[in-house]
């Protein structure tokens, strides 16, 4: 791109970084500063993507996460959850890409699959960020993304706003959207906020009723306090 062209592309079409909100150059996804502040999780975490084990309470076989859920990267999630956060989900992405490249427990899906939002929040968001996470993902790992099989019934409150019990009470709420055929398949759930382990369970074993063999999920961040108490 010559210098004319990215001048142009600056002025015209301004991008942001999704963490701070800082003007940035039309090539970047974030500033450096916010990149290298994000937490980004390591082997210190149980399977289940927890720093306290909840592998006997979730449906999935183990859990990819990109950074705790701290400071930037809970701005981060925001801007996905407000619908300008393209370039948040390709940072999230980006990193639980290369950390399911170099996984010793699974690296290879047949599928993608993101947990799905109540199709009237979705009509009215334009967007469903689970999605844009999946999309950034199955992208760099070159697997198919589904966003038709799972589906979930609009619910009166945000599960943000929910204790633990009422999360699990709102598990019903999802459901098969379409009965496709995942007999033998590894696949992938993407979602933005690891907490309770809920959803991302409710979602697995939904898919397990239509075949699939091992569940993994991706998310965003990983709250730090125990799962008990979230």
């Amino acid at each position: 791109m010559s210098r004319i062209t990215r001048f142009l592309s600056d002025v015209f079409f301004p991008n942001f970084c999704p963490f701070c909100g800082k003007l940035i150059s039309y090539d970047r996804d974030c500033c450096t500063e916010c990149l290298d502040s994000l937490e980004i999780t390591g082997n210190e975490l149980c399977r289940c993507g927890k720093l306290d084990c909840m592998c006997d309470s979730v449906a999935y076989d183990c859990a990819y996460t990109a950074c705790y859920y701290r400071d930037k990267a809970i701005s981060g999630v925001i801007s996905m959850k407000q619908g300008v956060g393209g370039n948040a989900a390709e940072v999230f992405g980006r990193i639980l890409a290369e950390k399911i490249k170099g996984s010793e427990r699974l690296n290879s899906f047949d599928l993608i699959i993101p947990v799905p939002m109540a199709a009237e929040k979705a009509d009215e968001r334009g967007y469903n960020q689970a999605e844009l996470l999946a999309e950034v993902i199955g992208r760099r790992l070159d697997v198919a993304v589904d966003n038709t099989i799972l589906g979930r019934d609009k619910s009166r409150v945000e599960q943000h706003s929910l204790s633990a019990d009422e999360r699990a009470d709102t598990m019903k709420y999802y459901h098969i959207a379409r009965r496709a055929d995942l007999s033998g398949m590894a696949v992938l759930l993407c979602d933005d906020v690891l907490t309770t382990g809920n959803t991302a369970s409710r979602c697995a074993e939904l898919l397990r009723e239509l075949g699939a063999d091992y569940i993994a999920a991706a998310f965003c961040t990983t709250a730090i306090k125990s799962h008990k108490n979230v």
